[in-house]
């Protein structure tokens, strides 16, 4: 990126706040030098100019019929979701991963493994029943299979 005129390289998603000044909704002037490559899921991509941003970006708002429920339930959790859906996983969370059975502690250990390996998004599978602690209503919710967590973010939540 060219930040206020010096090119910097950022290397994670950590990186990034910090090299646009520190505060997102007060960044400075920055300039994207293309091509960009990110890995997402354990695959690589190249982005090459806006639109691919742009296009980038519109995945990380599919419903649950393009993207494994695993996703959906695992990247609505917390803030910056719409009040009436804002939920907390109840951890630990069982997966199974290619087949082998884990047991989630937090969200971040989720990311770590989805993204270690090319063959993790179609490959992870949740345990059932997961349950979440709805925010606004201050409600537990126990999901039993994919369909039902796709149904409460599809129909409850409107997204």
């Amino acid at each position: 990126m060219i930040v206020e005129g010096t090119t910097v390289v950022v290397n994670s998603e950590d990186e990034y706040i910090t090299a646009i000044g520190g505060n997102p909704s007060r960044f400075l002037d920055v300039e994207i030098v293309y091509p960009v490559t990110i890995t997402q899921f354990g695959q690589t991509i190249v982005l090459n100019d806006d639109g691919d941003v742009c296009d980038f970006y519109n995945t990380l708002r599919e419903d649950c019929a393009n993207k494994p429920a695993h996703i959906q339930f695992f990247y609505n959790e917390g803030p910056g979701t719409p009040i009436n859906c804002a939920y907390f996983i109840e951890y630990p969370v069982k997966i199974t991963l290619l087949g082998t059975t884990i047991e989630i502690q937090d969200r971040q250990q989720y990311r770590d493994l989805l993204n270690a390996s090319p063959n993790a998004l179609n490959g992870i599978e949740l345990v059932y029943p997961v349950s979440v602690y709805q925010v606004q209503d201050d409600d537990k919710f126990t999901f039993d299979a994919d369909a039902e967590i796709c149904d409460y973010l599809e129909n409850v939540c409107q997204y």
